[in-house]
């Protein structure tokens, strides 16, 4: 039987490529983003990991699947700040208050599904010394702006690595593991959706 791990992983290869590919995503990497929509997207994924890591913190995988190294919050507020906002003056649209209220949800209801989530959130990492590396560029960032993307420069691997042997070892009940894979191509699509809905409000308020 595959690991849980390599399940997260081919049960959301689809929502992770759509993710991937969609038009926000791709101006995004190649630093063709406007600054506004940049900071607009970290401020929701901001609201996101706050909620999501409230979460957590008093499960029991947090330590032996989710080290304290592994939590993006402060460095999204870190990002903000470079970028002239205050984190707790952001407020979420639409969609991401629907995230916010199924992150509440299973936190209630199937706290083991929100490391689905956490998954995807520090999985974005493997890719994100590139975006780091091009929106630094683009903006012209020195000591802020872009951390979230390669918080860990190359120590990143030991702290996906840690997560990777938490989660297999991890007692997960088989009812446990859909809710788990569905809550990964749920936050995959809330990324992809994300990005279509800030470029569809920037769009209409041209």
């Amino acid at each position: 039987m595959s690991t849980i791990a390599l399940q997260l992983k081919e049960s959301t290869r689809s929502a992770h490529n759509s993710a991937e590919g969609h038009e926000f995503q791709k101006e995004l990497g190649s630093g063709t983003l406007s600054k506004s929509l940049y900071t607009q997207y970290l401020s929701q994924l901001f609201l996101t990991h706050q909620a999501l890591e409230n979460a957590m913190a008093s499960q029991a995988y947090m330590g032996p699947v989710v080290s304290p190294e592994q939590l993006q919050t402060e460095f999204l507020r870190k990002d903000l700040k470079a970028l002239g906002v205050d984190a707790d003056s952001v407020k979420p649209i639409e969609i991401t208050s629907r995230m916010l209220k199924k992150i509440d949800e299973l936190a209630n209801q199937n706290p083991i599904a929100l490391l689905g989530f956490h998954y995807v959130l520090l999985g974005s990492k493997h890719g994100g010394k590139f975006i780091a590396s091009t929106i630094k560029k683009a903006f012209g960032f020195e000591d802020g702006g872009c951390l979230y993307f390669d918080p860990y420069g190359p120590e990143f691997q030991k702290h996906w690595q840690h997560f990777v042997n938490g989660i297999n070892s991890f007692d997960i009940q088989e009812p446990e593991v859909a809710p788990l894979m569905n809550a990964a191509s749920e936050m995959f699509a809330f990324v992809e959706n994300l990005g279509g809905e800030l470029l569809s409000m920037s769009t209409a308020n041209k």
